[in-house]
């Protein structure tokens, strides 16, 4: 048996602000167009997102050892470089594996109860279901390997930021509208900034996994560049938001909430061959999806 607290430890619990974001966001996008709120239907969507989640880490994890691309790892930090306790010994692969599908199972559950709920069966919520769950488990794991493809960033924004967005509104308010689309490009494009900095310090250890990435194809020099890329995308998408809906000017605050990746993108634009270096920018990449998300989640609602 597993402790809970050493499951959240195995799944990298802190993470879990990616996936806890979208959730209220959508809520607050909800709650802003209908008045109304279902706490158990909130509590089932952001347990079977946060299940979900740890099971894609667990996934990610399992995978990216079962294929060497840990092993090779000289600059492994607390954010990037996969598990110490897989690479070190300290836990197995088939305890990665137990958790990972327990964690599907759990936030499978939580999906079928709003099946019966909202949809009285087979609806939109088990396609929004299936397409999380190919995003988030084929990220790493055979035959898809998204992420050794190239295409991780893609299926980063769709499955941390446009569909829990999307799904989180239509729970609530049954439709599906153009709302929950924007903000979720907008916070999707945040979240896949936090994985792609995490590859700058994998760099070498990625390429010589066969994994290539964006870092990998593109080569760091000209992969810097993407950062802010997706940094301008965000704020776009944000500025969106009161211009196409009318929400109030708070809303924009989220844009100065983006302070700290450009502070990461300048780390990045000066460091992209120094792992050490990179923490600094990580872990500012991390900060600023969630006061963004917090920030836009208190904008919807003044």
């Amino acid at each position: 048996m597993v402790s809970l607290k050493r499951y959240l430890i195995l799944a990298r619990s802190p993470f879990l602000t990616a996936s806890i974001i979208p959730v209220l966001l959508g809520t607050a996008l909800a709650y802003r167009a209908t008045r109304t709120f279902q706490p158990l239907d909130f509590f089932l969507v952001l347990f079977g997102m946060v299940f979900a989640h740890l099971g894609v880490n667990l996934a990610n994890d399992y995978y990216d050892y079962r294929q060497g691309a840990d092993q090779r790892n000289r600059f492994r930090n607390n954010f990037s470089g996969g598990s110490t306790f897989l690479v070190d010994g300290e836990e197995t692969p088939g305890r990665y594996r137990n958790l990972m599908w327990l964690s599907f199972i759990l936030a499978a559950s939580c999906g079928l109860i709003l099946m019966v709920r909202i949809d009285d069966g087979i609806g939109p919520i088990l396609w929004f279901a299936i397409a999380g769950f190919i995003s988030g488990y084929f990220y790493t794991a055979p035959p898809l390997k998204f992420v050794y493809r190239g295409f991780g960033e893609l299926f980063i924004l769709l499955g941390f930021g446009i569909l829990p967005l999307i799904g989180t509104y239509y729970v609530h308010t049954g439709s599906i509208t153009w709302e929950p689309l924007v903000a979720g490009t907008a916070v999707g494009l945040l979240t896949t900034n936090i994985l792609y900095i995490n590859q700058f310090p994998d760099f070498e250890s990625d390429r010589d996994a066969g994994k290539s990435t964006l870092v990998v194809r593109l080569g760091t020099q000209r992969a810097r560049f993407l950062y802010l890329v997706f940094l301008a995308g965000a704020a776009l998408f944000i500025i969106l938001g009161p211009v196409l809906f009318e929400y109030p000017l708070f809303y924009l605050l989220g844009l100065v909430a983006l302070v700290p990746s450009i502070i990461a993108g300048l780390v990045l634009y000066r460091y992209h061959q120094d792992p050490p270096k990179l923490l600094k920018g990580q872990a500012l990449t991390i900060i600023t999806q969630l006061a963004t998300g917090v920030v836009l989640t208190i904008g919807v609602l003044v």
